[in-house]
């Protein structure tokens, strides 16, 4: 259950960075991003703030000192951290001043795991906090290996090895039902914004 919801999950956040980033919109708050990108991004820092004071201040920063409290448990997150700390993410790359994506998935996932393990009284918290962070984080970068590699160093996860790769795989996979690939979708879109050079005439 937990690698489902972290696979559409993070599907969903990466189609959502996709959609708005590509910057070709006509609905009212693309309009204004376009023209009046400076106050578009005063308006998504003020959300983000809000957010923020919303939170206790949980999702300022990267996540990861929320991350490192949640795995360690020395510290309680708000009930809501996860679809919080998502919001917060998208306002901050939507805004044009992005705050980053390895980072704020972790946290992200590791929210997902703690919910979840809260939900159905699970024993094994830090093993489904380390299952929500590799599975949201190979969601959002449809990069499997990376995501197990990175999780796996960081919680000191070689016992869990088998666990780690299949829910990075199978979180990955459900992510490409619903969103191409981030990365290489975002570099497409940088690299159509590039004017193309004028042509040479040909010397009479």
């Amino acid at each position: 259950v937990l690698t489902l919801l972290a696979g559409v999950a993070g599907g969903l956040f990466s189609r959502l960075l996709i959609a708005s980033l590509r910057g070709q919109g006509q609905d009212p708050l693309s309009r204004l991003r376009t023209r009046r990108p400076i106050v578009f991004a005063g308006v998504c820092g003020l959300l983000v703030a809000a957010i923020g004071l919303v939170t206790g201040g949980a999702t300022f920063g990267s996540g990861y000192e929320s991350t490192r409290a949640m795995v360690e448990g020395s510290g309680v997150m708000h009930v809501a951290y996860a679809p919080f700390k998502f919001l917060a993410t998208w306002l901050s790359t939507w805004s044009g001043v992005p705050a980053g994506i390895f980072a704020p998935s972790l946290a992200i996932g590791a929210a997902l795991g703690n919910d979840v393990a809260l939900l159905v009284f699970h024993t094994q918290v830090p093993a489904l906090i380390a299952l929500g962070m590799v599975g949201f984080l190979a969601a959002a970068t449809q990069a499997p290996l990376t995501a197990f590699i990175i999780v796996m160093e960081m919680v000191n996860g070689h016992a869990m090895v088998l666990s780690l790769m299949s829910c990075a795989l199978v979180a990955s996979f459900v992510s490409r039902l619903i969103s191409p690939p981030l990365y290489p979708t975002l570099a497409r879109l940088q690299l159509e914004r590039i004017p193309a050079p004028p042509l040479e005439q040909a010397p009479r």
